[in-house]
């Protein structure tokens, strides 16, 4: 108990003295059901400095998931009421009765990438993966492969069908991990960490 405590004085992301407590995935995501939501310590410059990419990301999550289920309705209506509200993003059109947005997709990296950094402190009871650590992001189409790819490695649900998290890590390079989110039971994003040391681990293979 002493040691996790002592991990958590410090940031997840660099190291530095904790100055605050952050959610991942963000707070925004779960509009209703917010059952066992993950925190890691960040310091400022890793969680004061987000709020504007928090909100692009729900935005962009918010506009790719339907309205098939209670939550993702109300991710859509807080989305819509919040760029009602933001007049740099929304040209209104009354005669429509309805908005125009500009859902900017360059959001989605950096926030998965965030994401796989804090979540792969936690699974891992405090390591860091190193800030330079290569990695490599991309958003998938959902479909039949996605439960039998995850059948193996281990997982975690937060806000019940809200987000669903698989990963695995290779136990002599600990760098090398793969990460497979569902955002909504729709949205699909699959993070690789160190594919550099993984090309040259795979590489002979294919030779």
């Amino acid at each position: 108990m002493g040691q996790a405590k002592r991990h958590r004085s410090y940031c997840a992301y660099c190291g530095a003295p904790k100055v605050s407590e952050d959610h991942v995935p963000p707070r925004n995501l779960f509009p209703l059901n917010r059952t066992n939501l993950v925190t890691v310590p960040a310091c400022h410059e890793h969680n004061g400095k987000r709020s504007g990419l928090d909100e692009d990301f729900r935005n962009y999550v918010a506009t790719h998931i339907g309205d098939d289920t209670l939550n993702a309705q109300e991710l859509l209506r807080k989305t819509a009421r919040g760029l009602q509200r933001n007049k740099k993003i929304q040209p209104w059109r009354p005669d429509l009765s309805a908005f125009e947005v500009d859902i900017k997709s360059d959001s989605f990296k950096p926030m998965i990438e965030w994401i796989t950094r804090g979540l792969y402190w936690r699974a891992y009871s405090g390591d860091r993966l190193p800030l330079d650590i290569d990695m490599q992001i991309g958003q998938l189409r959902i479909g039949e492969w996605l439960p039998p790819f995850v059948s193996d490695m281990n997982r975690v649900r937060i806000g019940g069908d809200q987000f669903l998290c698989a990963y695995n890590r290779m136990d002599d390079h600990p760098t090398v991990s793969i990460w497979v989110y569902v955002f909504h039971r729709r949205l699909v994003a699959m993070a690789m960490t160190d594919v550099v040391l993984q090309d040259k681990l795979v590489g002979p293979e294919h030779d």
